[in-house]
């Protein structure tokens, strides 16, 4: 199923799949910088289940989004312009509440996808599960190898951008 899903989305980006499939490492192995993340479950738009596993093989940018964060909001616009700056990124925009507090739903996350249409992936995460790394405008960086490379409350855009850059070069 993992090799489908990065077939799908090689393609969708204009890539041809590898010969073998690129696999992160086996076991998470904490939450610092340098050790595989946690395979936390998610939903996309349409409810179906995702996981950081679901984005292995290419490096990934993930913003944490609250509708009442202006933080949140100006690193999600952020993520939205880095997708389109590096092919090879997923950026994922992990949906927790409304502007009124109220968690996020399949209809907020539509909501978000026509208002702010990019690249970018946009998920919900309804039961908090990202808030292990932080809270609020959280943002990580996860290497092809699902190795967390860089996470922070509150970063500038200089530091997210070098993040990227490197992750990308690796």
């Amino acid at each position: 199923m993992r090799a489908l899903l990065l077939s799908l989305l090689l393609a969708c980006a204009g890539e041809q799949p590898p010969d073998e499939e690129i696999a992160c490492s086996t076991e998470p192995t904490g939450l610092a910088v340098g050790t595989v993340v946690e395979d936390l479950a998610f939903q996309d738009c349409d409810g179906s289940e995702v996981g950081f596993r679901d984005l292995c093989g290419r490096p990934t940018l993930v913003m944490n989004w609250y509708g009442w964060c202006p933080p949140c909001e100006s690193h999600a616009a952020l993520a939205r312009e880095l997708a389109a700056e590096y092919p090879e990124l997923q950026s994922v925009i992990v949906l927790n509440e409304d502007p009124l507090n109220a968690p996020a739903d399949p209809e907020l996350c539509e909501l978000y996808v026509d208002t702010y249409p990019s690249d970018a992936k946009v998920w919900i995460d309804p039961e908090d599960h990202l808030e292990i790394y932080g809270t609020t405008d959280l943002v990580l960086v996860i290497d092809r190898d699902g190795t967390l490379l860089f996470y922070r409350d509150s970063a500038t855009d200089d530091a997210i951008r070098e993040a990227v850059a490197g992750a990308v070069a690796r």
